[in-house]
Parts: structure tokens; sequence; C-alpha cells
């Protein structure tokens, strides 16, 4: 028999998501694998404002940002990331500014769109050429950050 465990209740969280999301019936995809009741959660639908699995883990992330009374958030990922996008919706949509490192990727249509929103979010880009290079930004972020590095 599993057990149930739960989270400590000092772990901050922010309601974020709307859940639980649906299941929804996969009927032909279901038919074309031999699953004829194979059901799809729509975790697209779990946030109001920008849907995904991501919602989750802001709602934790960002609960304990605001929790230790942090103005801002660093996040990372290429330019056409949907955490990293994500990230900055919600970040805003909390109060916190949101720094974005991020690492270059093949333009189409769907990084320049998602690079766009950043721009509107006011998300501040700083550009990184791989993984190192992101956690020496991430440090130099921290160190340099207005509000003293423990707001960051």
């Amino acid at each position: 028999m599993a057990s149930s465990t739960s989270l400590s209740p000092s772990v901050s969280k922010l309601a974020l998501a709307s859940l639980p999301t649906a299941l929804e019936a996969a009927r032909r995809l279901g038919a074309a694998i031999g699953a004829p009741d194979l059901l799809a959660k729509r975790d697209d639908l779990a946030g109001l404002v920008y849907g995904g699995n991501k919602v989750r883990k802001l709602e934790y992330l960002l609960g304990d940002a605001v929790a230790r009374g942090c103005d801002a958030v660093v996040t990372f990922g290429a330019a056409g990331s949907n955490h990293a996008l994500a990230t900055a919706i919600y970040a805003k949509e909390v109060g916190l500014r949101c720094y974005a490192v991020l690492t270059d990727q093949v333009q189409t249509p769907w990084v320049a769109n998602t690079l766009r929103w950043h721009c509107l979010l006011g998300t501040r880009i700083v550009p990184a050429a791989g993984f190192v290079e992101s956690q020496a930004e991430a440090a130099r972020l921290k160190a340099s950050h207005p509000g003293g590095p423990d707001k960051l």
C-alpha cells in the first residue's frame, strides 16, 4: 500500500494554476495505437494566463521567492523557452521582475514571437553562449542586483 506524504507547511505556494486539469478522451490516437480508452491530460489548461505543466512548479518557485521577500527572479533557457516565458508571465503577475538568461536558438517564427512577448512583459533578457556562461551570468546578476543578492 502506498503511503501519502505532504509537503512541509513551511513550503510557500502561490495559487497560479487552475487545478485539477481535465482528462479528455483521445479516441483517434487511442484507436491508432490500440488503446481505445486513452485519455489525455489537458495541462495546457492549467494556467489562466499561460498554460502547461510549468505553472505547477512556478506555484512553488515563485511562492518561495515572494515568501523570502525577493523582488526579482532569474530563469534560464534557450531563446524560445516556454519555461522562461511562463516564468516571466507569472513573475510579473505576482509583482516580481524577471531576468531571463537565454542561449541562442535557431530563429523560427515561434522563437521570434516568444522574444516579442518577453519585450512586452519587460523581461530583462541576458544573453549567454551556453550553460557555463549562463551560470556565470546568474552569479553576476545576483552580485549586482540593486535590491541586494538576497532579493534575487
